[in-house]
């Protein structure tokens, strides 16, 4: 049994241990991790000896802790902006594939969402001005249960990145919601991915 260890932990950088060749390892949403710090890159070729498939976390590309200034997906699908073009599902697993076989994939889906206080109330799209986290009890994190509580939220779903958001008075979260998982599963289900969690 060989234990693995990711090769890059610094702030603004989160991920976890993989595990034995006989169980998972959840790792960052693309082989290579780039961000203002430094750069780093999983092994692929141990990778595919010694483990039998790895979770991708396909989601975490923002909450209110790492973009305090602005809203922002935080498991998009797709990328239209040209700013940061590698932060989507689809681009990572684009990556991975390349990196290691495709059966050894397996994708999150994140069951909660991150919280935001906005700025201006009346401006609530993806990437406007924010104040930071919006949420007293945990950070920024909420869970899809206590958003769907949340009934005098307007909720959007956004074709575009294939994510969700929901927004009331000065508060704004991003998340997945039913649209946005479904198709996810669709556009997963069209490869030979090896599945998906939660």
């Amino acid at each position: 049994m060989r234990s693995y260890s990711p090769p890059y932990n610094k702030p603004g950088i989160t991920t976890s241990t993989a595990s034995t060749s006989a169980g998972p390892a959840g790792i960052y949403h693309r082989p290579n991790i780039i961000s203002d710090l430094d750069s780093a890159s999983y092994p692929a070729n141990a990778i595919l000896q010694n483990l039998d498939w790895i979770n991708v976390r396909a989601y975490d590309f923002y909450d209110a802790l790492s973009s305090p200034g602005k809203t922002a997906p935080p498991a998009k699908l797709h990328n239209p902006r040209k700013i940061k073009s590698f932060e989507s599902v689809d681009t990572g697993i684009s990556e991975w594939v390349s990196a290691v076989s495709e059966n050894k994939l397996v994708i999150g889906l994140p069951f909660f969402g991150y919280e935001w206080l906005l700025e201006d109330a009346a401006k609530h799209d993806f990437f406007d001005p924010a104040e930071g986290s919006g949420n007293e009890n945990r950070d920024d994190y909420t869970s899809y249960q206590d958003i769907k509580t949340k009934s005098s939220l307007n909720h959007e779903f956004r074709p575009d990145y294939v994510t969700d958001y929901c927004y009331g008075g000065n508060h704004w979260i991003g998340y997945d919601d039913t649209d946005s998982i479904a198709r996810k599963i669709a556009y997963f289900k069209q490869t030979e991915l090896l599945g998906y969690f939660a």
